[in-house]
């Protein structure tokens, strides 16, 4: 269950990049100032959430759990 937890977690703060990455490309499109900055923050926020959900997929769950390796 808090491995489900997990997983929706990394995949809620994935979606939350989307949209401000959404808008900073129309600040970008309009002229508006502050597209850089949208576009820069959601693109970290997706990325970081990306390494998230690829250390839960590729780590062991020994590793995780205990936080060293298993020997």
């Amino acid at each position: 269950m808090n491995q489900l937890f997990t997983y929706r977690a990394l995949f809620g703060i994935l979606l939350l990049g989307v949209p401000i990455v959404v808008v900073g490309a129309l600040f970008k499109i309009q002229h508006w100032q502050g597209g850089d900055a949208l576009i820069t923050a959601g693109l970290v926020t997706e990325a970081l959430a990306f390494a998230g959900i690829a250390a839960r997929l590729l780590l062991p769950r020994a590793v995780l759990r205990s936080g060293h390796e298993p020997r």
